[in-house]
């Protein structure tokens, strides 16, 4: 808030500013808008007084009231303290009904004032929204698709992997493959695998004959007899100790 001695000392700086926004068609002089700039620069309090002042001529009922203020503001945006624009912002209401601003035409100049005072409206505007997309941010690039972020913010997307991964991220993506494989073998059908693609489907499974296949058996099964083994008994009193043999 202005304190009394800070709205007295605007009080005289009065002049200046109701000579820049007169409502006549001769535009500002340049010296003015030099003028308004000091005084936003020697108080806070003489600063707030001046945009109040200046948000009160901007709903004067005057395409060239306003016209002339939307200048003024315009050229503060870029020569007037930070706190200036700051508290301009948060009343950014008054300059966007501007924007829309119209009325019955001029009998001279038809809607020419109008369209004027809205394209300034609109300018101060952009202005405004555009340095704080700039300084305020700080909200670092998006990339796209197939291209690599460079920073740690960046929102990533399809075929966008970042700089440098951890290592637990590195675990993680393993695993997660790891566990894709499993699941890809078990729903593949049984004639295709994985890495293997089966061209116009001409692939056939195997069919066992129908016929009976005689297996060939070697001739000499059938002709060795089979061997008989002898028995050997002990006949006492006979030749080599009596063993001899039977069969």
């Amino acid at each position: 808030m202005a304190t009394l001695m800070e709205r007295l000392a605007f009080l005289q700086k009065m002049p200046t500013i109701m000579k820049a926004t007169a409502d006549d068609e001769a535009p500002c002089p340049g010296y003015l808008f030099e003028e308004i700039s000091k005084i936003s620069h020697e108080s806070l309090g003489c600063c707030q007084c001046l945009l109040e002042y200046l948000l009160e001529r901007l709903q004067v009922e005057s395409c060239h009231v306003k016209l002339k203020v939307l200048k003024i503001l315009l050229h503060l945006c870029g020569h007037s303290p930070p706190h200036f624009v700051t508290e301009l912002r948060r009343n950014t209401t008054f300059i966007q009904e501007v924007t829309v601003y119209s009325g019955p035409p001029d009998s001279i100049h038809g809607n020419a004032l109008f369209q004027k005072v809205r394209v300034s409206a609109q300018e101060l505007a952009s202005v405004l929204f555009s340095d704080v997309m700039s300084t305020g941010s700080g909200v670092s690039p998006t990339s796209g698709m197939g291209s690599e972020c460079l920073l740690q913010s960046g929102m990533l997307g399809f075929g966008n992997s970042p700089a440098r991964k951890s290592s637990s991220t590195l675990g993680i993506l393993d695993k997660i493959q790891k566990a894709a494989e499993v699941v890809a073998s078990a729903v593949l059908p049984p004639t295709e695998h994985a890495g293997i693609r089966l061209h116009d489907n001409h692939y056939r499974a195997v069919v066992a004959p129908s016929a009976v296949v005689e297996v060939a058996v070697p001739a000499c099964t059938y002709s060795v007899p089979p061997r008989s083994r002898k028995a050997s008994h002990r006949c006492p009193g006979k030749a080599s100790g009596g063993w001899e043999e039977t069969g």
